[in-house]
């Protein structure tokens, strides 16, 4: 049974969402996330796969 693209394709976007919010976070030491990475709420869609939110706390 071949891969099917689709299942590629959203493991590729789930690396490059993990790979721009930690570049996001390294670049500014003042914004740090309010949950556990593992816990961001998704948005979950037979097309679309997205974070429905970035939750942050911005520090002084």
């Amino acid at each position: 049974m071949e891969a099917q693209p689709y299942a590629a394709a959203h493991e590729l976007a789930g690396l490059l969402v993990t790979h721009a919010v930690g570049r996001i976070l390294d670049r500014s030491a003042a914004v740090e996330l309010t949950l556990p990475p593992d816990q961001l709420p998704w948005r979950a869609g037979p097309v679309v796969r997205g974070l429905r939110l970035l939750p942050v706390r911005y520090r002084d």
